[in-house]
């Protein structure tokens, strides 16, 4: 086996060994558990993401061999934990992997409309763990908003219109704190049919405007209190006196932006100034509403040719809570996040103690088996009028149409590999060695620790630890 071929132009082999949050999770996590367990412990969901991100992307842990049958050159590839809300690389790769899929084979070629419903304070822990109620309010704020457009639609002559639309629950604020709100992408118009058997017809929406934006909002915060009141949660049970379990204790915390488990609240870098410190000024933006603690957000629209954009909002809807060039590790020991955009009071960043950092993670990990993406209109599955509609999508890089060897076709028709999404996005032909040109070829996945062994030691790529892991079932899928 001769020594790897140098990179292909334009990637670097991912090494979260290198990153920050690597050198943060994996020095800090026996202390964290430990410190959790005095207060109860995390649920075991949150403590397997935490050890499946320090495995990541460790070559270590078992990787593909990409060879290269001409010069005989090696591409190694470790396999990923596929963990959600918690890794910054395969958070990545399944943002980008769902934007293609939308644009490609869901989101038809019609103008699309972009809605954000945010919750009080008081809400969000609550939603955030428990999936029957997030189910119940995601439902009023899709049905409410579907008849603004059937409503809209009836207005102009249409009586039986339908819409449809895709939503993200995304479970962070800019700040890393616990903010579970919906992003959803609805076609900005209602389909129809002129006869029963006839295909389908999009007819676009007029413009909209403020009014009804409050007036959605209005009912979804009725319905939402209902929903709430009918369970019991908003009132104060004052005979439980029992101390809430530690991910409790994170959530509210985190919720609030402040400390957990005893820890220190996060400092502002640079500290704001002045008697409004701290506090985040929003100024009025059109079509957004504000009631009692609710907001709703839908000035962002995307024309139907336009389908560039509408792939970078996707991306922007399934994003992961943070990037590795976002946190930085100061002298001191503390870690810094950077925000994405400044407060509107010139603050740029936080500084977190290592384990208060930690808790920020713990919070944000979602609860295992739960789908994150839903649909629904015409566009859900279930639909009769989802086959008419969705095969009208169109854009993007076309994938290959045979299978791979070792996989489904029901895979390979939703997702992309992982070949094809580094040359969708960053324009990257993984696949051409850079020394000879030839096509490379998925030559083997190395699981053996003794084999990994072997292979680390030849090319010099340091001392395997811990036991391999099996790759994921998309790996052989690669080529």
């Amino acid at each position: 086996m001769r020594a790897p071929a140098p990179e292909p132009p334009g990637y670097h082999r991912h090494r979260p060994e290198d990153t920050v949050l690597y050198k943060v999770v994996s020095r800090w996590l026996p202390r964290f558990i430990e410190k959790t367990e005095a207060a109860g412990g995390l649920p075991p969901f949150v403590e397997r993401a935490f050890r499946a991100y320090v495995d990541c992307g460790r070559l270590e842990g078992g990787f593909a061999r990409i060879w290269c049958p001409h010069c005989g050159d090696d591409l190694l590839v470790a396999f990923s934990c596929k963990t959600r809300g918690l890794c910054p690389s395969c958070g990545a790769r399944r943002m980008m992997d769902t934007a293609a899929h939308l644009v490609d084979r869901v989101i038809p070629r019609v103008p699309v409309r972009q809605w954000v419903l945010t919750f009080p304070f008081e809400l969000r822990a609550m939603l955030a763990y428990d999936a029957r109620l997030a189910t119940a309010v995601r439902r009023v704020f899709l049905r409410e908003v579907e008849r603004h457009y059937c409503r809209t639609a009836r207005e102009q002559g249409i009586r039986r219109g339908r819409t449809g639309s895709v939503t993200v629950a995304q479970r962070f604020g800019g700040a890393l704190n616990l903010n579970l709100h919906l992003h959803s992408i609805f076609l900005d118009g209602v389909y129809h049919r002129r006869t029963p058997t006839s295909t389908p017809v999009f007819v676009a929406s007029p413009e909209l405007d403020e009014q009804a934006v409050a007036s959605v909002l209005e009912e979804v915060r009725r319905k939402v209190a209902q929903i709430f009141v009918a369970r019991g949660l908003l009132e104060a049970d004052a005979s439980d006196d029992s101390e809430p379990g530690a991910l409790a204790q994170l959530a509210f915390a985190s919720v609030m932006g402040s400390g957990a488990l005893g820890g220190a609240t996060p400092s502002r870098s640079p500290p704001a100034s002045g008697p409004k410190a701290g506090r985040r000024e929003e100024a009025p933006s059109p079509l957004c509403a504000r009631d009692s603690g609710f907001s709703l957000h839908a000035r962002t629209r995307v024309q139907r040719h336009r389908r560039g954009d509408l792939e970078v909002l996707c991306r922007y809807v399934a994003r992961p809570p943070l990037a590795d060039d976002q946190l930085g590790l100061r002298d001191d020991g503390k870690v810094e996040f950077t925000f994405s955009r400044p407060w509107s009071d010139g603050t740029t960043s936080l500084v977190f103690e290592p384990l208060g950092f930690m808790a920020r993670l713990a919070a944000l990990i979602p609860l295992p088996h739960l789908n994150g993406v839903y649909y629904s209109g015409v566009l859900a599955s279930n639909s009769k009028w989802r086959k008419a509609i969705v095969g009208k999508a169109a854009g993007g890089l076309r994938r290959p149409k045979t299978p791979a060897a070792g996989s489904c076709a029901h895979d390979r028709e939703r997702r992309l590999t992982w070949a094809e999404l580094l040359a969708r996005t960053y324009s990257v032909d993984i696949l051409r060695c850079a020394r000879c040109g030839a096509r490379r070829e998925l030559l083997a996945v190395v699981k053996d620790p003794a084999a990994i062994r072997k292979i680390l030691n030849h090319l010099g790529l340091g001392q395997p630890s811990g036991s391999p892991r099996g790759p994921p079932p998309t790996m052989l899928g690669l080529l």
